[in-house]
């Protein structure tokens, strides 16, 4: 019995383990779209070089913001939360900037 219980423990920590990755790996593939969604208004025109520079600094500091969360190897659900709204934020200007009718001199 002890044995099985053993077993038990072991699967769930592996488990939980696997579904905080699971969550930072959202939050990195966010961070990717962005930056995609950067470079690609860099390269059709829609943002500026100051604009793409502005927004490139923000996911700067979003990534920065991920490390000092997960500084001690786990990021608490309000560390999440708080990288979730920086992300919809940073979402949210990326979009304002390549629809602001500006675009950069040829």
């Amino acid at each position: 019995m002890k044995n099985g219980f053993g077993i038990f423990v072991v699967l769930m920590v592996i488990a939980v383990g696997g579904f905080a990755q699971d969550r930072m790996a959202r939050i990195d593939a966010r961070q990717h779209m962005e930056h995609v969604r950067i470079r690609d208004g860099r390269s059709s025109g829609q943002l500026t070089q100051r604009e793409g520079m502005r927004l490139r600094m923000e996911q700067l500091r979003i990534r920065r913001s991920e490390c000092m969360a997960n500084a001690d190897g786990q990021i608490t659900r309000a560390g999440r939360m708080r990288l979730h709204r920086q992300l919809h934020h940073a979402h949210r200007d990326i979009r304002r900037q390549r629809q602001d009718r500006q675009s950069r001199v040829y």
